[in-house]
Formats: C-alpha cells, sequence, structure tokens
C-alpha cells in the first residue's frame, strides 16, 4: 500500500515537472493580462452603471412615491441589491496577483481554471439570485402606486414588471454568456490542451 502511495505521489511529481519543462508561465502571461485589463474596464463601467442606477431610482422613489412602509422596504432590498453585486463582481472579479504568476506551471493552470469557472458563477448562480430580490424590491415599491387600482389590475401591473424584468435580466444574461465564450474560453480551452497534451505524454 505504501508503495503504490509513493508510486502515485511520484508520477503526480513527474507530471508537474513534464508540463513545466514543456510549458512556461510566461506562455500564459500575456493572454491572462489581456484579460485582466478587459475585465477590470467593464467592471469599471458596470460598477458606474449599477451606482449611477440605484441613484435615479433613489432620487425617483423620494420624489414620486408617497413614503409607505412597503415603498421603504422595496428600495431598501433593491439598494442593497446593488451594492451588494457591486461589491461582490469587484471582489471576486478575473485577475492573477503577482504572487500567482510565479507559480509553477501546472500550479497556475489550476489557479486560473478556478478563476475563470468562479467568474463563470457570478453569471449562473449570483445574478439570478440578484434578480429575485430585484423583483421583490421592485414589486414592494409599487405596491403603494398601485393600490387605488382594482386587485385584477394590480396583479396585471405587477405580473407585467414582474415578465419585463425577467425578459431585461435574461437578454442581459445572454450578452454575459456571448461574452464569456469569446473572452474566457479560448483560455480555458488552451488550459484544458495544456492538460490534455501532458495526458498523452
Amino acid at each position: 500500500m505504501m508503495d503504490q502511495l509513493i508510486d502515485i505521489w511520484q508520477s503526480v511529481g513527474t507530471d508537474q515537472r513534464n508540463m513545466d519543462k514543456k510549458y512556461k508561465a510566461e506562455d500564459l502571461i500575456p493572454q491572462i493580462v489581456r484579460l485582466e485589463k478587459n475585465q477590470r474596464k467593464v467592471l469599471q463601467f458596470k460598477t458606474i452603471g449599477a451606482l449611477s442606477v440605484m441613484f435615479i431610482l433613489l432620487l425617483f422613489f423620494f420624489t414620486q412615491f408617497t413614503l409607505s412602509l412597503n415603498g421603504i422596504i422595496g428600495i431598501g432590498i433593491l439598494s442593497t441589491s446593488i451594492l451588494a453585486v457591486v461589491i461582490i463582481l469587484n471582489r471576486l472579479r478575473f485577475r492573477i496577483s503577482d504572487q500567482e504568476r510565479s507559480l509553477s506551471m501546472h500550479n497556475l493552470l489550476e489557479v486560473t481554471e478556478s478563476k475563470i469557472k468562479t467568474e463563470q458563477r457570478l453569471f449562473t448562480i449570483y445574478l439570478p439570485l440578484f434578480l429575485l430580490f430585484v423583483i421583490l424590491g421592485i414589486n414592494l415599491m409599487y405596491v403603494e402606486y398601485f393600490i387605488e387600482m382594482e386587485t385584477r389590475t394590480r396583479i396585471f401591473y405587477h405580473t407585467i414588471l414582474t415578465i419585463s424584468m425577467v425578459v431585461a435580466f435574461l437578454l442581459g444574461l445572454s450578452i454575459r454568456i456571448k461574452r464569456f465564450r469569446k473572452r474566457f474560453q479560448p483560455l480555458l480551452n488552451r488550459i484544458h490542451k495544456f492538460k490534455s497534451d501532458l495526458d498523452n505524454h
């Protein structure tokens, strides 16, 4: 049993040395740097856009809506959700630290692939969750606005409001998926190719 464990450990070490010998970290760094710069610019734009939308919503709410408990809770949920998404996007933004860039090729591939998967989770987990809070917040804001309408009419408007947000989200999500395939998929494919080449040697 011990001999088998030693053989496995040695094979792992050999695989890593083979990869480091065949590929250098410098092969990936330029592509990673380009992607980092692009992500930083996109995130700056999104951050400014999100905060601007939040400011407009707050201004619109306090000038056009009658203050009510539902409305205050709704705008609170909406504002908190926007701020949370901005923080999450900035904290989980794709970037490789200087320390990570100095890793061996094998470890650099693992770290980069992990960060790409984290980027993917942003729009498969976090953004759909964000949508739920936005729908809740917006509908709560409009509860008092529609209060004098008939129940059937109120339900209709709330439904239209919800469907509109879902459609807008799906359109935005499709754009983000296309962008992921264009920006991240080539790097991910390259990582998989490196690993495949290693397995074949």
